[in-house]
């Protein structure tokens, strides 16, 4: 593949995997950068069972392997990298990483979403090694008790996985109804080791010697290994430039001609591994028509 044909793609999440797959099945030769392990947030997935093509059903991180072996099958080069910087020049993009320079002819931007933060204070409260965002983070050694905090899909999710390990959880959120699927809220009224705690916030936590003590503001106290924040997750476009950023909303997933973006990055609230699958093919054939005009 000539230099001018290149395509990076940026992110090894669902989105990303499936637009490098149908890059190769179009005769491309696309690279793509993780900084981590590919396959996103499916690695906190407790179950996915409106992918289809699994009528059972299918855990996150059984579903990420298959990807794997898929995008290991196609060839597609990987480089497990950060990037810090996506930058337009002279019609084409130069993608800075932490191992080096890549120009490329297209860039695909599949980096998905960063959970967001607690406020500061209560990080200090809970220190560095009780206090996760990512459910795949926890070790094993800390998942016998955790409080969640939050409302949504994720949080309901985390306490179901979580469970079914034999961990108990205690769900935390500040609105008096769950904001999660129905289903979701239902199966955690079902399992014994899930707790909720509706209409309440934390009041203060205290550490010590690796385990929290949580009040909650209706006064109850709550003991756990570590604290698992569910609270929204942000787009990650930390690494482009601002002018790029500001485009996301206002022009879709193209913001300039040659860069396209896929999946939870642009998705907003419609973060489900089919939509990002979709988006990722379909990135990947427009980014093939942009390329090879002469095929329309």
């Amino acid at each position: 593949m000539s230099a001018e044909k290149t395509v990076v793609v940026i992110g090894g999440g669902p989105a990303g995997m499936a637009a490098a797959i149908q890059l190769r099945r179009s005769g491309f030769d696309p690279l793509l950068i993780e900084r981590s392990e590919m396959g996103g947030l499916l690695w906190n997935a407790h179950w996915v069972e409106n992918y289809p093509g699994f009528p059972s059903g299918i855990t996150g991180p059984q579903l990420v392997r298959l990807f794997q072996e898929q995008t290991r099958n196609t060839g597609v080069r990987t480089e497990r990298a950060t990037v810090e910087r996506v930058r337009a020049q002279n019609g084409d993009f130069v993608v800075d990483t932490d191992a080096g320079q890549i120009p490329a002819r297209a860039v695909i931007i599949a980096s998905g979403t960063s959970p967001r933060r607690l406020d500061p204070d209560i990080a200090r409260m809970c220190g560095p090694v009780s206090l996760f965002y990512e459910v795949k983070d926890v070790p094993r050694e800390r998942r016998g008790r955790i409080a969640i905090l939050g409302g949504g899909d994720a949080a309901f999710d985390f306490a179901l996985g979580l469970s079914r390990e034999g961990g108990r959880t205690e769900i935390i959120f500040r609105s008096p109804h769950p904001r999660a699927l129905p289903l979701l809220a239902e199966r955690a009224q079902r399992e014994p080791l899930v707790h909720v705690h509706a209409g309440v916030t934390l009041d203060s936590i205290r550490n010590g010697s690796g385990a929290l003590e949580i009040r909650l503001s209706d006064g109850r106290l709550l003991a756990a290994d570590a604290l698992l924040a569910a609270i929204g997750r942000e787009r990650n476009v930390r690494f482009l430039e601002p002018e790029i950023a500001a485009r996301i909303e206002g022009n879709g997933s193209r913001p300039f001609p040659g860069m396209i973006f896929a999946g939870d990055v642009w998705r907003g609230l419609h973060r489900q591994t089919a939509i990002a699958v979709g988006d990722g093919v379909s990135a990947a054939m427009r980014t093939a028509a942009f390329l090879t005009p002469e095929r329309d």
